[in-house]
């Protein structure tokens, strides 16, 4: 058996999230995700995480939830981000507070590959919210 290409895992992982979401009440996830990859175009990375997670009240709100799915992929060894490397003493922070301190402190290069990895994951994200959500009437 061959190894899973990067492709297959950002699809594998963003397909996890969706069903997950399936068996909860994803409130406007599904616009929200739809909306992420022109804010992130347009504002970049770092912007647009932090508002998605700013603008969550709590942990299953659908903008946490979408910040917490796109900095669990980025800090992931899969991605192949810089961001992926383990910390001790950021282990009690959320996920999307982890890869923010991560992007700040990081340099340009790492970012700007986190920013076009971002953006293939969440093509994906996209594609399954629109195909598992939209179907089962939640948005």
């Amino acid at each position: 058996m061959t190894a899973q290409t990067l492709e297959q895992k950002r699809a594998k992982h963003a397909l996890d999230q969706v069903k997950a979401l399936q068996k909860e009440k994803p409130g406007n996830y599904l616009s929200y995700v739809n909306a992420l990859p022109a804010a992130i175009l347009m504002n970049g990375l770092g912007q647009a995480l932090a508002t998605e997670f700013a603008s969550g009240k709590n942990d299953s709100d659908p903008h946490r939830l979408l910040a917490k799915h796109i900095s669990e992929w980025l800090l992931s060894k899969e991605a192949h981000t810089r961001y992926a490397t383990p910390a001790s003493e950021e282990a009690k922070l959320d996920t999307a507070q982890r890869l923010l301190g991560r992007i700040v402190a990081g340099d340009q290069d790492a970012y700007l590959w986190a920013q076009t990895e971002a953006i293939a994951y969440v093509t994906w994200l996209k594609k399954f919210a629109n195909a598992f959500l939209k179907s089962s009437g939640q948005d």
